[in-house]
């Protein structure tokens, strides 16, 4: 999944139609998915356009109330690869030899939160450029990451 380029249309053709959700008065906005065995949960957003604006990769079964796991399984592999050779399960240390110091380090008790972000003009693509990549680590153990993208 590529942000913004990928599609909704796109998402539901690699993994089928997942369980979308959204607010009780609008379209869905949201599909999740999860692996056979729940031990992984893929949340892809999309924005009004079909372009997929948002995607969050998390350890166990995150899901909205009411969601039933059993609809949302799809042929997730498992551990599922992130870009940069990032995995879920890293230490925090393994995350940043492979990126660098994060605009910001957060700590609250064993929880420590990265973020990674870009808002630029972008003279390559002739527009501008709004990025940001939040990983999260539980006892120093990567347990989620959310990348998205603004248009």
């Amino acid at each position: 999944i590529r942000l913004p380029e990928t599609t909704d249309a796109d998402v539901v053709a690699m993994y089928g139609p997942g369980v979308s959700y959204g607010y009780a008065d609008q379209p869905p906005d949201a599909r999740y998915y999860t692996d056979a065995a729940h031990g992984v949960t893929l949340l892809v957003g999309a924005h009004t356009d079909d372009k997929v604006v948002v995607v969050r990769l998390t350890e166990g079964t995150e899901l909205p109330a009411g969601v039933d796991p059993a609809q949302t399984v799809t042929p997730l592999s498992s551990p599922v690869a992130i870009d940069q050779g990032i995995a879920l399960g890293m230490t925090s240390d393994d995350v940043l030899a492979l990126l660098g110091t994060p605009a910001l380090d957060q700590v609250s008790g064993l929880t420590r939160t990265f973020i990674y972000s870009v808002d630029a003009d972008d003279p390559a693509e002739a527009g501008y450029i709004n990025y940001s990549a939040v990983y999260e680590f539980e006892d120093e153990r990567l347990c989620s990451v959310e990348i998205s993208a603004g248009e």
